[in-house]
């Protein structure tokens, strides 16, 4: 499987465009909600950035809601359609069906996060027998 690795210094450099986005469209949210298990990490960073809570449910059309990657975009869906608010993501897959609203990095790989990188490991020294 093709996959690249997502350092702490691409996360932030994300974390610094998806700052400036926000900012330079002049957008203000009620809070922001991480999509689990992958954009938790990310909106805590956002949540302290941008001096907001962090939700865990009540998403309205202010609520910023984000995830590490839009895949499929199945996982992104609800929150476009139903709720008609911004979505962001730090990478999209080239075959995502659907865009989120912003998003940093395309890519045709399996990503792996620097919250994953760790994990990977102990399960292969642990997990795998």
């Amino acid at each position: 499987m093709n996959k690249i690795i997502c350092t702490q210094t691409d996360f932030d450099c994300g974390l610094s465009e998806i700052l400036l986005w926000i900012k330079n469209n002049k957008r203000t949210y009620n809070g922001v909600y991480g999509i689990p298990r992958g954009g938790i990490a990310l909106a805590l960073y956002l949540s302290h950035g941008l001096n907001i809570p962090m939700l865990a449910g009540g998403i309205t059309e202010n609520s910023l809601v984000v995830d590490d990657i839009a895949d499929s975009g199945n996982a992104i869906r609800p929150y476009l359609e139903r709720s008609k608010c911004d979505v962001i993501t730090l990478y999209r897959s080239k075959h995502c069906q659907l865009n989120p609203t912003f998003w940093v990095f395309d890519t045709d790989k399996w990503v792996v996060f620097p919250w994953e990188q760790h994990i990977i490991q102990w399960k292969e020294d642990f997990l795998d027998d």
